[in-house]
């Protein structure tokens, strides 16, 4: 989206026929409003006086309005008697015609509001599910993670906020300030004149102000931003805090983080809390005059109580919306400057989603294997490949292992093979010895994260989950016992808001979650390192039994036990493969002893 306009009409677009609705509501409730304020002067008339006395409609509405009410009404005046039986009517016609204009017209923007907000959190979510490792920080280095975090929650709100009050309520509040300027310059055409030129350096002082406020209000939401991620992280690592007692420099950044925000927030306050005092400052000095010269006129007979009455009550409207205006603009600026956050961001995603998925070709063969041909990988801003030349063929019903130091290239190899990163140059095949529904790749990564959901589901995911096949996965796991004594069995709901259950266990739920799916190609990340020898054993049982029944298995491990499991190990470094075979002739090597030894 090439500005904020362009991406909130994206949103706004398939919701336009009720906003278009919302639209006329709002301006008939201007026209309604005007009206009711034009009534006041005539009520007090009619009520001080006598029942028989024949009133002109110009000496209550004015030279303008007045000409327009006797064609209208068939009459020059009505009798006082007369119009005091057809005003309460008129009145609380009025008042219903207000109070359903102003309900409506509020709901389908309300509405509108949470619509876009659903669909603009799906969309964050969704490009952010597709971008690929190499930008999860953007060009200044923000993670993706926090920039995520803040426009789901703080940014989405107060861009619905931003669309509720300026598309909503400032349109609603500017047909009311424009009916009820026309009605003002009907009934007299001096005074409005009058009180505008007074309230003129109002405009001026108020567009300065709207200015400066967002500003402040861009450099508030980064400082919140910033403190969310920084509390996130230090939560995640409150164990490593405690281990090396630093919990006093981390109070103290975090006060020194928090006293920031408030000042940052404090600064906007301040303005917004300056401008109204200010707009209304000049409308009041307008006021003042305006009610001398009208005082004079009455006295000089040049107008009537009734039109002044009727003037004053309009303009005290007119003061209220043009109030309500101020407040609005001043709001929105925040949501202004919190919809360009969620721009830049949405742009960022979207135009690096998926950009660097591999397409690797998947063919049906006699039997599985991967297949890898001189893949070299590089990072941005890297001098070095991350991986070179590397040709290998993982063929079915081996256990295969990657070793090697800390950026030796196991993750990129496995970043490869998981379609999360394209190789600069080189071919990568998957061969499958029957059809496979998706990819056909099954992956457990190091960090064990479960769904918020029920255990069946987080076995069977992302499939329906067959029960019967959910239990054989579990029971190949050693899970069944403990899934049988919680409460509600394999429905049980485990992550956020469920069942806590240790790391060991999480992570066999993630190897269920393997055998349940039966994939050709497998692979694990670190998949046992939270696990006890007993169960552990067991774990490399069912990493056997799926090589047996034909799959590739691929692990990255850094311990030799791990290792020492596998058919084949490779051994890594610098990017390149350095030598391959079984674990123990490779263990053996002096290449490994020089690398790891």
């Amino acid at each position: 989206m090439r500005d904020n306009k362009a991406l909130l009409w994206f949103y706004l677009g398939p919701l336009m026929g009720g906003l278009s609705a919302a639209l006329v509501m709002a301006a008939a409730l201007g026209v309604v409003s005007a009206l009711v304020a034009a009534l006041v002067g005539p009520c007090v008339q009619v009520i001080t006086a006598p029942r028989d006395e024949h009133m002109q409609f110009v000496a209550l509405f004015g030279e303008w309005l007045g000409p327009i009410i006797t064609r209208f009404y068939g009459e020059s005046g009505i009798s006082a008697g007369d119009l005091l039986k057809q005003l309460p009517w008129l009145l609380v016609v009025l008042a219903l015609s207000k109070s359903v204009l102003g309900l409506a017209q509020w709901f389908l923007w309300e509405r509108a509001g949470e619509i876009i907000s659903l669909r603009l959190r799906d969309d964050l979510a969704g490009s952010y599910i597709g971008l690929a490792p190499r930008y999860r920080r953007d060009q200044t280095g923000r993670s993706m993670e926090e920039q995520l975090s803040s426009g789901i929650t703080t940014d989405v709100k107060l861009m619905r906020e931003y669309l509720v009050h300026f598309y909503g309520g400032l349109p609603r509040e500017a047909f009311q300030v424009v009916f009820l300027a026309v009605m003002l310059v009907m009934l007299s055409p001096k005074l409005t004149a009058i009180f505008l030129l007074g309230v003129a350096p109002a405009a001026a002082v108020g567009s300065r102000i709207g200015r400066v406020l967002r500003r402040r209000a861009a450099k508030a939401l980064a400082d919140y931003s910033q403190l969310t991620e920084w509390l996130q992280q230090r939560l995640m690592g409150i164990e490593t805090i405690k281990h090396y007692r630093t919990e006093g420099v981390e109070i103290a950044k975090m006060e020194s983080l928090t006293t920031g925000l408030y000042e940052r927030f404090l600064r906007a306050a301040r303005v917004k809390a300056r401008t109204s005092p200010l707009l209304e400052a000049f409308a009041v000095v307008a006021m003042v005059v305006v009610l001398i010269i009208a005082l004079r006129d009455i006295n000089a007979g040049r107008s009537t109580g009734a039109i002044e009455l009727s003037f004053f009550s309009t303009l005290g409207l007119l003061s209220q919306a043009g109030a309500k205006l101020g407040r609005y603009l001043n709001a929105n600026r925040e949501g202004a400057a919190a919809v360009d956050r969620l721009r830049s961001l949405l742009g960022f995603l979207q135009a690096h989603a998926q950009a660097e998925v591999a397409s690797a070709p998947r063919v049906l063969a006699p039997q599985s294997r991967i297949i890898c041909e001189q893949l070299t990988a590089t990072y941005p801003g890297a001098d070095k490949p991350a991986l070179k030349n590397l040709s290998f063929s993982f063929e079915a019903g081996r256990i295969y292992c990657l070793a090697g130091p800390s950026g030796a290239g196991k993750s990129t190899l496995f970043n490869i093979l998981l379609g999360l990163v394209t190789p600069i140059g080189g071919t990568l095949r998957f061969e499958s010895a029957q059809p496979v529904i998706g990819a056909g790749l099954a992956y457990m990564p190091q960090k064990v994260i479960l769904l918020p959901d029920s255990i069946a589901a987080n076995v069977a995911y992302p499939e329906a989950a067959d029960i019967a096949r959910v239990e054989a996965a579990l029971a190949r796991v050693g899970l069944t016992e403990l899934v049988a004594g919680l409460p509600g069995g394999v429905q049980t709901h485990v992550g956020e808001g469920g069942v806590g259950v240790s790391g060991g266990q999480a992570q066999r739920l993630l190897l269920a979650r393997l055998w349940y799916q039966h994939q050709p190609f497998v692979l694990i990340d670190e998949g046992t390192s939270a696990l006890d020898p007993e169960i552990e054993r067991i774990i490399y049982g069912l990493l056997r039994q799926l090589a047996d029944d034909g799959a590739v298995v691929v692990t990255i491990a850094h311990r030799l036990a791990a290792a020492e499991i596998a058919d084949v190990l490779l051994l890594l470094n610098h990017g390149e493969l350095v030598t391959s075979g079984a674990p123990r002739d490779v263990i053996a090597s002096e290449a490994y002893r020089g690398i790891l030894g």
